[in-house]
Parts: C-alpha cells; sequence; structure tokens
C-alpha cells in the first residue's frame, strides 16, 4: 500500500462564479412541456413562469421558453427582472383593498391587520411574499390558470396608490385650476379627454381637424313658387274624401250609359244593353193561382 502521510496536499480549486442576484430571489411558479407537432415529428419544448422581487416592494414575473428548463428559467427571470411592479406598502400590508380581472380570472387582494400572515396560495403568494407584504389576504376567483393568476395579481398590484401621494397630488391640482390633471393609465381604462367642455371622439371616430375643407355655400336654390291650393282644399294634389275634382264642373241630368263597345246598336233601339226578359221553364209545369183567404173569423159548425 501506498502511504499518504508523505502525499502533498492538493491545490485549491478557484471558487466558482456566483451570478449576481441583485439582492433577488426568484421562485419557479409553473413549468410545462409543449409539443410542436411537424412533418417528421414531435418537437418537444419547456416554458417556465418565474417570479422574482427583492423583499422590499419590488416584484416581477416572465415566461421563458427554451429546449430545456433550465434555459427557460433563466430567460424567465431576465424578464421578470425587466418589468418589475413597485408595491406601495403601508406597514406590513396594502393600503386598501382592489380587485381585478384578467381574462378568465378575478384577483382579490385585501388589507389585513399586523400578525395575520399572508393568506393566500398558488402563484399568488409567491409574488405577495417576494413582494415584501407580510399581512394580506388574497382570493382567485374564476379561472385557476397559474399564468392569468400571476398577470392579474401584478395588475393589481399595479394599481395600487398611495394615500398620502394621492391626496398631495389632487390638492395640487385644486390650487391650479388651468391645468389638465392626467391619471396615470391603465389598460382597459378610457382615455381622459380635456376639461374644456368638448365630447371624447368614439372609438374609431377620427378628431376633427382644423384646416379642414370648408362647407360649401353655392348649389341650386330651392323652388318657390308653384300653383297655390285653392280655398277648401288641404295642401297638396290629392282632394279631399267626398269632395269630387273642383276644377272640373259636376254634370246635370241623369248619368249616361256606356254603349258596348263589342256589340253594334241595331237600328231603332236605344244604345246600351238590351234588357233582360224572364223566360218560362219548360221543365216546370206553372203554377195556379190560389185563391185569397178571406179575412173574419172562421165560419162555425152548425
Amino acid at each position: 500500500m501506498v502511504s499518504t502521510a508523505n502525499r502533498p496536499p492538493r491545490p485549491q480549486r478557484p471558487p466558482r462564479e456566483t451570478e449576481d442576484t441583485g439582492g433577488f430571489s426568484e421562485r419557479v411558479v409553473y413549468t410545462r412541456r409543449i409539443a410542436k407537432v411537424v412533418k417528421g415529428g414531435r418537437r418537444l419544448r419547456f416554458n417556465a413562469l418565474v417570479v422574482v422581487g427583492d423583499g422590499m416592494g419590488n416584484v416581477g414575473a416572465g415566461m421563458g421558453k427554451a429546449l430545456v428548463i433550465p434555459d427557460a428559467v433563466r430567460k424567465g427571470n431576465a424578464i421578470a427582472r425587466r418589468e418589475l411592479v413597485k408595491i406601495p406598502i403601508k406597514g406590513s400590508t396594502i393600503p386598501h383593498e382592489i380587485t381585478v380581472k384578467v381574462g378568465a380570472s378575478i384577483v382579490v387582494i385585501k388589507p389585513a391587520p399586523e400578525g395575520t400572515g399572508i393568506i393566500a396560495a398558488g402563484a399568488m403568494r409567491a409574488i405577495l411574499e417576494l413582494g415584501g407584504v407580510r399581512d394580506v389576504v388574497g382570493k382567485s376567483l374564476g379561472s385557476r390558470n397559474p399564468i392569468n393568476t400571476v398577470q392579474a395579481t401584478l395588475e393589481a398590484l399595479r394599481r395600487l396608490r398611495d394615500p398620502r401621494l394621492e391626496t398631495a397630488r389632487r390638492l395640487a391640482a385644486r390650487t391650479q385650476p388651468g391645468q389638465t390633471v392626467v391619471r396615470p393609465q391603465h389598460p382597459g381604462r378610457p382615455q381622459p379627454y380635456h376639461q374644456s367642455g368638448g365630447r371624447p371622439p368614439q372609438q374609431g371616430q377620427r378628431p376633427p381637424q382644423a384646416g379642414g375643407r370648408p362647407p360649401q355655400t353655392g348649389g341650386r336654390p330651392p323652388q318657390s313658387g308653384g300653383r297655390p291650393p285653392q280655398s277648401g282644399q288641404p295642401f297638396g294634389n290629392r282632394p279631399p274624401q267626398g269632395q269630387g275634382n273642383p276644377g272640373r264642373p259636376p254634370q246635370s241630368g241623369p248619368p249616361q250609359q256606356q254603349p258596348n263597345p263589342g256589340r253594334a246598336p241595331q237600328s231603332g233601339q236605344p244604345a246600351g244593353p238590351p234588357p233582360q226578359q224572364s223566360q218560362p221553364n219548360p221543365e216546370r209545369p206553372p203554377q195556379q193561382s190560389e185563391p185569397a183567404p178571406q179575412s173574419g173569423p172562421p165560419p162555425q159548425d152548425r
């Protein structure tokens, strides 16, 4: 056996290069495998939903995609750091309650007294813990998809307002009435318009231009004049019901019969259709006339 007493010590390995996290902690919330079907088969890939935060009010989330999970996590971490959200923490909780709907997910976040802790689960709990909120109550309604839940939670934290800063901003706007109050914009809210009294343009409608085409003043003038209506006749060409045409004189005498255009009149007969005469029916015998009944009381039998 070779003795190890006289063996020289092993050289020290250089320390491994540690990635500078910048004070951020990351947590992988959701991973899944996705497949793309092509002619030669299926191409497998992975995506990872990563949440990062510094525990002091800054938190973000990102989705990374790659052929392997470590690369997807690294990409999601880089995306999450670029899209950080600042949480206005009041003590150990949030300043006010808020409800946000993104897609089919509804997120409700409420402030809680000190010592309550984080009453939430899943992706919402990861965001609130890494954001530095210690006392809060959260509820997820509707769809439980982690991707939609993370987006709804970040949107809710983005819409929170610090009461002191909001009060100062409103007081400054009241002291200067000539300026327009510009509020921070959020997706899904209508854009504010100037307080000068104009109506905001509708969606899909172009705003009016200052140097547009002037309206046309010329053209064909409307026709004036015409035949005035006669007395007792309403306006228009149609005479009232029950009256004849006022422009035609009434006919005197009985109405004349018009001759039949298909039959020429015979000599010695007046024009018009001949009178119809009743002819006896040869199949039916003539009826004999019955004596008329005598008026008075009936005869008594003796």
